[in-house]
């Protein structure tokens, strides 16, 4: 367990997307399309970013954060290569920049040189020194004044080796660049790394549906519409995604264009690498009966607009109107606009909620890397092995483990402030902002008369 709760995924075919979407070209090319309706297009999930993540530096790598079907964060420390000799030269580099008796040698050099010389022009004045001897007071001042600015020069040289020193040192911590799941290792603790990859990271919300269309409904597909998306291993796996990209050239020798939907998936239920069918419907001609894009929920359990005329206190001209929920305002007023076509008198109303996905146990926060890592190892010699550093930087975190309910995250606590290490609870919140349909005016008369609002799914 990495950051979040390990999530098993099947295997990725490693297919080539080409030969793919060669394949459904072959396919879609036989298919029978109206103009406003594609239906049962054959497609493929994707996920919506893949990366075999490896070093920028080369070395023997110290230790694996992560296993196979780990869920990370885009930031957490995936890797770590063996760094004794980058901390030792940050330590030099960062002894030699801080060092400021040269720069002070320097400063007081030009100062007592800037006496002299005014002391050696009072005399001059009085007649009481040559020529010479205040040439001579001038260009002493003159050459303190250049050594205190090559002495500024090299501090600043200095810095800037410090700098370069902690790049290369945190060069050798290996973090997630997005949000993932871990589906392969190539490498373990004690091998070599070079430019080869340590380990391949797939994100999965949101998934890409990819898929081929003819040629002749190139522009009756737009980004943004809404489509059907039904697993080829059971009908009863359905889903709403949208029109993310239409290709804007056609392939010549299969006379078809490809179209990317994007697929929310934020529970990971939805698994990448599986076959699909899609169906597309004109907007234009959408119904209040159809489902509307959610957050990749089934479409049976999707719940629409419906009316209720026996609610007491209700007159009969009057629709009690459930509808909802929507994820955006968006799609919630164009409801609202087709209902208004219908005679029904509906407004959107918004609704905000917070949903607890989970606790993390975290440690306190650390200035620098190296009292992290002491942490960590502090850890996981009293069994938690899973621990991790979070994040490449300072101040630094380590995250401890994912809980799904707070009892269990309360007692490891507990467990750790008995072996006198100190930690806390951090609540993830999951913030929701969702719309339903409500006749207008009298959102309380429907609170009180009306069914209630559908809970989000």
């Amino acid at each position: 367990m990495a950051i979040l709760q390990q999530v098993l995924i099947p295997k990725i075919p490693t297919l080539l997307l080409s030969t793919t979407l060669t394949v459904f070209a072959a396919l879609a090319s036989v298919q029978a399309a109206s103009t406003d309706n594609l239906e049962h297009v054959d497609c493929v999930i994707y996920p919506s970013q893949e990366a075999d993540i490896g070093s920028a530096s080369v070395g023997v790598l110290e230790s694996l954060q992560v296993e196979r079907s780990d869920h990370v964060i885009a930031g957490a420390v995936l890797a770590q290569l063996e760094s004794s000799a980058q901390r030792a030269a940050v330590a030099l580099a960062t002894a030699r920049a801080e060092a400021a008796a040269e720069v002070n040698f320097r400063q007081l050099s030009a100062d007592h040189s800037k006496r002299q010389l005014s002391r050696i022009e009072q005399l001059v004045e009085k007649d009481s020194a040559s020529i010479k001897e205040f040439d001579d007071r001038k260009t002493e001042a003159q050459l303190g004044e250049q050594q205190l600015r090559k002495a500024l020069e090299n501090k600043k040289i200095l810095e800037l080796e410090l700098a370069s020193a902690q790049v290369a040192l945190e060069k050798r911590t290996i973090i997630s660049p997005f949000s993932g799941v871990v589906v392969e290792t190539y490498k373990s603790p004690g091998e070599y790394v070079n430019s080869d990859p340590i380990l391949r990271i797939v994100q999965l919300d949101p998934l890409y549906v990819e898929t081929i269309i003819p040629a002749d409904q190139l522009g009756q597909i737009q980004p943004g519409m809404t489509a059907r998306v039904v697993s080829a291993e059971s009908a009863n796996q359905q889903w709403i995604a949208q029109v993310d990209r239409v290709d804007s050239v056609i392939d010549v020798a299969s006379g078809t264009f490809g179209v990317r939907l994007k697929l929310p998936n934020p529970d990971f239920a939805i698994a990448a690498g599986a076959r699909c069918t899609v169906s597309f419907v004109n907007p234009e001609i959408r119904s209040l009966s159809e489902p509307t894009l959610g957050a990749a929920m089934p479409m049976n359990t999707t719940t629409l607009l419906s009316t209720d005329k026996s609610a007491p206190g209700i007159s009969s001209d009057l629709t009690c109107i459930n509808g909802g929920p929507y994820k955006s305002e968006q799609l919630a007023q164009d409801q609202a606009s087709l209902a208004s076509q219908r005679g029904d008198r509906v407004e959107v109303v918004r609704k905000r909620t917070t949903d607890t996905r989970g606790y993390f146990l975290m440690s306190r926060e650390f200035q620098s890397m190296e009292a992290a890592s002491t942490f960590l190892s502090a850890l996981k010699s009293t069994g938690f092995t899973d621990a991790f550093l979070l994040g490449g930087t300072t101040p630094a975190r380590v995250s401890i483990g994912a809980f799904n309910d707070h009892s269990t995250a309360s007692k490891t606590m507990n467990s750790l402030l008995d072996n006198g290490i100190d930690s806390e609870i951090v609540q993830w919140e999951n913030p929701n902002e969702q719309y339903f349909l409500f006749e207008a005016g009298a959102e309380a008369h429907y609170r009180s008369n009306c069914p209630s609002p559908p809970s989000s799914r």
